[in-house]
């Protein structure tokens, strides 16, 4: 972030980028909240980058889906900045939601639209979320959101936060009172849609790595590894997908190792990949089912993992260590990794570079990766990738 000149406000923006005509990414960065609300889509080289939002903090934690007709929805936080002296908070406009909040973009014909998922009070207008926010509506560690849209294209979002599990859907055809899953703190929340409507959750809670399902308001949650996590590491976060017959799969991290887990006839069994690793973990399944996992590990290193056959699992660096780093690295809530996988077999990782300090995506086939780095977005943090 550079310097704000007297009396202008910076903010923490959304920006989204996309590889032409592939895929939708988006991360959190810092930009001065004087641009528009939303930036028209230019190209530079081969990536598209847009500014969702950026008129208050806005933009931690975002998760990215891309819907039937492949355009882009994000999930975000939005809250107050923290003013320095002589700094004005940003204007009040009508019909603009207003932190703290939880939020969706949805892009068409080249606009977003910003909607709140939780609730927005008026007199004075105000947003609701005051579990993702301290008593002034700034942001606070811990707190982040996950997407996933359903075969109706339908929206459903979780927040993890240090008040508990929260859950929304605009199925009903807007976003109503969430669900809260646990009033136990909660930690790397992750989201995703059976075929069948039924809804998967995975998150940390008191010291466990827990899965909630449910449809209609109902949740049973399995307790599927106690002592995992830690839960408050920065980076340690969960991730959950659905195979085709309704199974959910879990990545996750545990004590500097990177695991997945599956439930098959209600049991969950659990595989470790192998080496360090378990900070910032996403995950992807093919055609098939199979899983493929991307993290870091304690080194700031990024690998890939998936199995090879039996009960083994091949790993692939993706980016190397930072060599001229002149302390030794420790994980931070910034770093996140996102994979994405495409029908011909190609991968895509993003995760957020730590020398230099930006946003980095990188294709591949058969464990070989060719990187590049995301244009303006030095100092963003959280990256989340769709194909």
């Amino acid at each position: 972030m550079s310097g704000a000149l007297p009396g202008s406000l910076r903010s923490r923006a959304l920006k989204l980028g996309a590889l032409l005509g592939v895929a939708g990414l988006s991360a959190a960065a810092c930009a001065p909240a004087s641009n528009p609300p939303a930036v028209p889509i230019k190209q530079q080289g081969t990536i598209l980058v847009s500014v969702v939002d950026s008129l208050f903090d806005a933009g931690r934690s975002p998760s990215v889906q891309l819907d039937g007709s492949g355009n882009p929805v994000v999930s975000y936080l939005l809250y107050k900045p923290v003013l320095k002296k002589g700094e004005i908070p940003p204007p009040i406009r009508p019909g603009d939601p207003q932190p703290p909040s939880v939020m969706l973009a949805t892009l068409s014909k080249g606009i977003w639209t910003r909607t709140s998922v939780t609730p927005q009070k008026t007199g004075p207008a105000s947003g609701t979320a005051t579990e993702v926010a301290d008593k002034d509506g700034h942001a606070i560690p811990g707190v982040t959101t996950s997407l996933a849209l359903d075969g109706q294209g339908k929206h459903h979002v979780v927040w993890a936060t240090p008040s508990g599990l929260f859950y929304s859907t605009d199925a009903g055809g807007s976003f109503g009172t969430p669900d809260k899953i646990t009033g136990s703190a909660s930690f790397g929340g992750s989201v995703a849609v059976a075929q069948d409507g039924t809804i998967w959750v995975s998150f940390y809670s008191v010291g466990s790595l827990k899965v909630a399902h449910g449809t209609g308001g109902k949740w049973t949650v399995d307790d599927v590894q106690k002592n995992a996590g830690p839960a408050a590491t920065p980076a340690t976060v969960t991730a959950i997908r659905v195979k085709s017959n309704g199974d959910p799969v879990v990545a996750y991290g545990d004590h500097g190792v990177t695991k997945v887990a599956t439930r098959s006839g209600g049991a969950w069994k659990t595989e470790t990949a192998p080496g360090q690793g378990g900070y910032g973990v996403s995950l992807a399944l093919d055609k098939s089912g199979n899983p493929t996992v991307t993290y870091y590990d304690s080194s700031g290193a990024v690998h890939e993992a998936h199995p090879a056959g039996g009960k083994a699992w091949a790993v692939s660096s993706v980016a190397s260590p930072p060599t001229a780093h002149g302390s030794p690295i420790a994980p931070t809530t910034g770093w996140s990794t996102g994979l994405a996988l495409d029908e011909q077999g190609t991968d895509y990782v993003t995760w957020a570079g730590i020398l230099p300090n930006q946003i980095m995506v990188a294709t591949g086939q058969s464990g070989q990766f060719k990187a590049q780095a995301i244009q303006g977005s030095l100092g963003g943090a959280n990256p989340s990738i769709a194909v």
